[in-house]
């Protein structure tokens, strides 16, 4: 979820002062006491291999992720588990999303990647590599493009030169290429930070916190 942020965009964006703004949904409404979220979606959104971002597509992807058979447990938590009842089709445009009884986190949990959006054309014909995940199969409707991945070893993203739908009018990435390394070993990723090799590494823990190079800045974030 954290590097595919980039892939995989979602209904709507949380602020940093918690409220929530358009993304993919253009607006929405809460109904039957929070047990009824009703998205208008925005016109003009194609994800990566030309399929259109329709109606259809977000009751695809939710109605998989809330798939027994899945197992997505995270995920299918955070659309309700038990609650999610499913998702209405009303027109090409406009989904309702419906629970058994009323759950605020919804609009939260709609703001994450791990309800972020596939392609309907891969969950049609390669759900089952989903969880491996790589070029032609992580495709969404993000910034980036999925354009290479070695297992273990690297993941690199391409710039969507069509992308004109991110929060508050954001277009398409001014940073071409984006290249994550997996390196499990801390004090590595402490090296190449501090080599400049990576502009940016996570997980790093306190005791190494103190030998990040003074020209970096530590960022401490609570789940």
């Amino acid at each position: 979820a954290m590097v595919q942020r980039v892939v995989l965009d979602s209904l709507v964006f949380q602020e940093t002062d918690g409220s929530f703004s358009p993304w993919l949904a253009e607006s929405w409404e809460v109904e039957d006491d929070g047990a009824t979220y009703v998205f208008r979606l925005r016109e003009g959104v194609t994800f990566h291999d030309g399929a259109p971002f329709d109606a259809e597509a977000v009751k695809a992807n939710f109605d998989r992720i809330a798939d027994p058979e899945t197992a997505s447990a995270q995920a299918a938590a955070m659309l309700g588990g038990d609650l999610y009842v499913g998702t209405d089709v009303v027109d090409d445009r406009t989904v309702a999303v419906r629970f058994s009884q009323p759950y605020a986190p919804f609009l939260q949990a709609a703001s994450t990647a791990l309800l972020g959006f596939y392609s309907p054309t891969v969950l049609e014909n390669s759900a089952d590599q989903l969880k491996a995940g790589g070029p032609d199969v992580t495709v969404g409707t993000g910034p980036y493009v999925l354009s290479s991945y070695t297992p273990d070893q690297e993941i690199v993203y391409t710039a969507n030169e069509d992308y004109a739908w991110g929060p508050g009018g954001a277009g398409a990435p001014s940073i071409k290429t984006l290249r994550v390394e997996i390196l499990p070993e801390a004090s590595v990723r402490l090296g190449v930070l501090s080599s400049g090799e990576a502009d940016v590494v996570t997980n790093l823990p306190p005791n190494l916190v103190a030998q990040v190079p003074a020209d970096d800045t530590v960022n401490a974030i609570e789940y």
